[in-house]
Parts: structure tokens; C-alpha cells; sequence
């Protein structure tokens, strides 16, 4: 389409016919699609160009230089933060959308994410905000706001180009994130968070803020087999203290070590 602005869609996928496709195939078709094609925008997904559940050349292509980005969060894909940590470093516009239910991530808690349901009652109010938000990305005031680059300066022309930011970026991605290769298979449970929300509730009238941001290294970047010194470096917390906060919650249940591993490494239960 002559002079239409390119808008990638970042959600999980799925096998042809799961209901993981079919739910998020309606996503598109009853919500984001519409919207885009009204504001002037082509709408394109992973699954078509690429082979879903692999981070290729053409999608990070797509994350860097697409004119606007729409995220679903819903279902806590790991590909989705991964993908959306790299648009985030490019610093350019992207909107969050995700289940009525969802559980906002900690690290995205301060971000605007638009909810929405498939009843037929509710999609009119999430295209709504979807078109609003469009708009304010369109505005000449607008603002990118990204939690990456508000603290890592990945300018291009302080490394010399822009083949280098990208380099450093996924060099960021890669040592800070390596939840994607640590990540369960979610085929075990769909919600792998529910199972543990009982332990951790049980505990919550001596929960400090330093245990649930431990807590939180688990059960929002689903990362399991973690050592104290990992742990550490993610929460900016001293091994030491790392170290008495893991003892208590080994002590309540909720979160255990494998001693076979050298060194310890823990797990929510």
C-alpha cells in the first residue's frame, strides 16, 4: 500500500491451529488490524517472514527500523521480552497491550499497557485506546520512552555506527538475559507463576522489598537455576545479602537449592 507506515506486531504464536495461534490470530484480526489500517499503518508478525520462536535477522531488522511496534505481553512469552528488549534499546515508539488479566511484569509496571478481552462487548474500548495511542505516537511532541536507553546511552554516534549499537545492544541483551536459554518449557504449565502465587501469598506479611525483588527474578523473567552471584547482579543486592535473603526463603518454601551444582543454584518451587 502506497505511503503506509510499517507496524510490527510482537506476540507469542504458536503452532498453526494451537490455541495459543488462534487466540492471538484473533487479537490481530479484531483489534490490531483494524486500527492499523485505519491510521495508515501495514501490520506484519514474525510468522510471516520467519520460522516462529527464532530471533532472525529479518525480525530484528523489523524491531529496528518498523515505524511503530505493538507488544502483547499476555501469556509472559519469552520471545516477546526479548524482542521487546531490543526495541526498547533502539528507543523508538512501541505500544503495550496484554490480557485484562495479566500480571504487569515488575520492570514494565510504570509503562501504559492497554487491556483487552475477545468478548465482543469489550473490543471496541481496547481499539479505542489503541487509536489514541497511535495518535500520540503520530504527535511532533512525542517522547520515546524507553527503561533501556533512560540508562544506557546506545547513541550510534558515540560508537561510530549504527551496526555497532546494534552489536552492543544484543551484546546487552545476551549477557544480561540469559533467562531465554534458562527458561522451563512452558508446555509443563501454561502459567507456571500460578503455581507458586500460593507459597509466596502465604508469606507476604514478612515479605521485604528486597525479598520480592528476588522473588521477582523468577516469576517475571521465569529464570530458574540461578546462582547467588546471578542473582546478585540483577537485583543490585551484595552476594552476602543475597545470600541470608535465599536462606529465608528456602526456610518458608519458597524457593529451593540444588546442592549437586557447583556452584548452588536455586529455584522457585
Amino acid at each position: 500500500m502506497s505511503g503506509s507506515k510499517s507496524l510490527f506486531i510482537i506476540s507469542p504464536i504458536g503452532p498453526r491451529n494451537s490455541e495459543i495461534r488462534i487466540h492471538f490470530d484473533k487479537v490481530r484480526k479484531h483489534i490490531i488490524d483494524p486500527v492499523a489500517t485505519e491510521k495508515g499503518y501495514v501490520s506484519l508478525r514474525s510468522d510471516d517472514i520467519a520460522r516462529p520462536g527464532r530471533i532472525t535477522s529479518q525480525i530484528i531488522d523489523h524491531l529496528r527500523n518498523d515505524d511503530l511496534v505493538v507488544a502483547d505481553l499476555s501469556r509472559r512469552n519469552p520471545n516477546v521480552y526479548y524482542e521487546l528488549a531490543i526495541r526498547h534499546a533502539v528507543q523508538k515508539p512501541v505500544i503495550l497491550i496484554g490480557e485484562s488479566d495479566l500480571n504487569i511484569p515488575f520492570d514494565l509496571s510504570a509503562q501504559r499497557v492497554i487491556p483487552y478481552s475477545l468478548d465482543p462487548d469489550d473490543i471496541n474500548e481496547a481499539k479505542n485506546q489503541l487509536s489514541s495511542q497511535i495518535e500520540s505516537v503520530k504527535s511532533d511532541k512525542f517522547i520515546v520512552d524507553s527503561p533501556i536507553t533512560d540508562v544506557i546511552d546506545l547513541t550510534p554516534q558515540d560508537i561510530g555506527s549504527e551496526e555497532k549499537t546494534l552489536q552492543r545492544i544484543l551484546a546487552i541483551l545476551e549477557t544480561q538475559s540469559q533467562e531465554i536459554k534458562d527458561l522451563k518449557a512452558t508446555s509443563t504449565h501454561e502459567y507456571p507463576g500460578f503455581v507458586r502465587e500460593a507459597n509466596i501469598a502465604a508469606a507476604s506479611d514478612w515479605l521485604s522489598p528486597r525479598h520480592r525483588s528476588i522473588i521477582d527474578v523468577f516469576t517475571v523473567m521465569e529464570r530458574d537455576n540461578l546462582t547467588i552471584s546471578g542473582i546478585a547482579e540483577i537485583v543490585g543486592l551484595h552476594r552476602r545479602m543475597v545470600s541470608v535473603i535465599l536462606s529465608e526463603l528456602i526456610l518458608h518454601g519458597i524457593i529451593e537449592r540444588d546442592s549437586t551444582t557447583r556452584p548452588y543454584t536455586f529455584s522457585l518451587k
